[in-house]
């Protein structure tokens, strides 16, 4: 049983990997990443202009936010996968099972 049950996790797991490869090639569109640069800059530009923020407190909040988002990925990395029971937990609103 428990080969069984580690074969099925493997191909969940690698099930979804190739989801999400897929999902990210279909739906990113080209230029995504361009335009999200190009926001972050406006945010900057306007928020200086209008005196809410200095250009060094905008770099700090975006090492910060980049040093979290690193750590996110990194404590996602580290962690167990869930058990199969668990998969649909915190997916659908109000613990619902599809």
């Amino acid at each position: 049983m428990r080969c069984a049950e580690a074969l099925a996790r493997s191909v969940v797991s690698r099930l979804t990997e190739f989801y999400l490869e897929r999902h990210l090639t279909l739906n990113r569109t080209p230029g995504a990443h361009k335009f999200l640069g190009e926001q972050s800059t406006r945010l900057r530009a306007q928020l200086t202009r209008e005196g809410k923020l200095t250009h060094e407190q905008f770099d700090k909040i975006d090492k910060q936010a980049k040093e979290t988002v690193l750590a996110s990925v990194k404590f996602a990395e580290k962690s167990p996968e869930p058990p199969l029971e668990k998969l649909y937990d915190y997916t659908y609103a109000d613990g619902a099972k599809p």
